[in-house]
């Protein structure tokens, strides 16, 4: 019973029950002043309590890691399709008020109402991660582009080798998000870093870039994040995040 990655942004280890290793799926939302928490039970994958057992306490622990008010969340337990023929589980949604007495704490919610409230906010954030896009390229004159969607300019360019597929190139790079703020770059991994150029072993338009490169040039590389991470958060990288590469290739080995 193997639960879909579109039912959750992350795994969120909690204690359970006598303190027991628990994990849920996690889905935070913002929709109109409301926040949703959408808690994910993950049948064989969770080792220990199940998020209707652990109820309030598993809601106070997420509270407290994602800096949010109890009293000002809407706490929504999801037990997901499995689309297995041996699951007895069909996918079920419950608003839940601590405050309410057992009779009354569970409201089923239908999937439309969910629906309604997470694409609310993933449309809106699509949206603006697509103008905040646009915005970055006509500010920085940056027009040409790949079939992909990546835009690029070349503020050195040389005669060098360019890489072919399978080879392992070293690149020096600093990657940021559009407004600037510092993601990483190559001298916190020792100055250079290795790259198996064709093997997506990086980013899909940072590998694409890569390979639009020769040695000894320098590249400005805009990501959208479909070349990125995607509609997902991914660790400190939010959501339809857009990220800038600014790139030298050093070296073919």
């Amino acid at each position: 019973m193997k639960v879909s990655e579109k039912y959750y942004d992350e795994i969120f280890p909690f204690k359970g029950q006598w303190d027991m290793p628990s994990s849920c799926g996690l889905k935070i939302r913002h929709v109109d002043g409301r926040t949703y928490v959408i808690v994910t039970e993950m049948y064989q994958d969770n080792p220990g309590t199940s998020v209707t057992y652990a109820g309030r306490s598993l809601a106070e622990q997420i509270c407290e890691q994602k800096h949010l008010d109890l009293s000002q969340i809407t706490y929504v337990e999801c037990n997901p399709d499995t689309n297995s023929k041996l699951s007895f589980y069909d996918e079920e949604y419950f608003q839940v008020n601590f405050e309410a007495d057992p009779q009354h704490r569970y409201r089923q919610l239908t999937k439309e109402e969910v629906t309604k409230e997470v694409e609310a906010e993933r449309q809106a954030l699509k949206a603006s991660s697509e103008q905040q896009f646009k915005e970055y390229l006509k500010a920085n004159d940056i027009t040409e582009h790949t079939a992909s969607g990546l835009y690029y300019s070349k503020s050195l360019v040389t005669g060098g080798a360019a890489p072919e597929k399978g080879q392992k190139v070293r690149i020096k790079y600093v990657a940021t998000f559009l407004d600037g703020t510092p993601l990483g770059d190559s001298d916190q991994l020792g100055g250079l870093y290795e790259v198996e150029y064709g093997k997506r072993s990086v980013l899909p338009g940072l590998d694409e870039g890569i390979g639009m490169m020769h040695v000894g040039e320098r590249a400005r590389f805009v990501l959208p994040y479909t070349l990125a991470y995607g509609e997902r958060p991914y660790g400190n990288i939010p959501a339809y995040s857009n990220l800038v590469f600014d790139v030298d290739l050093v070296e073919i080995k």
